[in-house]
């Protein structure tokens, strides 16, 4: 049952991946991963895939993919809760 945890995990991972690099590509998967939302909810599946692949990858299997996974989405995370601040507080109309 962990390693389905870990399968998770790295899914998460991945799809978070995607969304940053479609973001900042043009990709057009940020439709798909977001289920077409725009604005604030759209900051929340931002930084939810990342989390989500945080807390698969702490209940997974412990082996080295486990720190892996916990090394890639806690980066993950903490890039995405930065472009978050970044959204919400550097682009505010005065």
């Amino acid at each position: 049952m962990k390693k389905v945890f870990s399968i998770l995990s790295a899914i998460f991972i991945i799809m978070g991946f995607s969304l940053i690099y479609s973001i900042s590509t043009g990709w057009g998967v940020h439709d798909l991963l977001t289920f077409g939302t725009t604005g604030p909810v759209s900051l929340l599946f931002f930084n939810i895939y990342n989390f989500l692949g945080l807390v698969f990858a702490f209940i997974g299997e412990k082996n080295k993919f486990r720190d892996i996974l916990i090394a890639c989405s806690s980066m993950l995370l903490v890039y995405t809760l930065i472009f978050t601040f970044i959204g919400i507080y550097g682009f505010r109309e005065a």
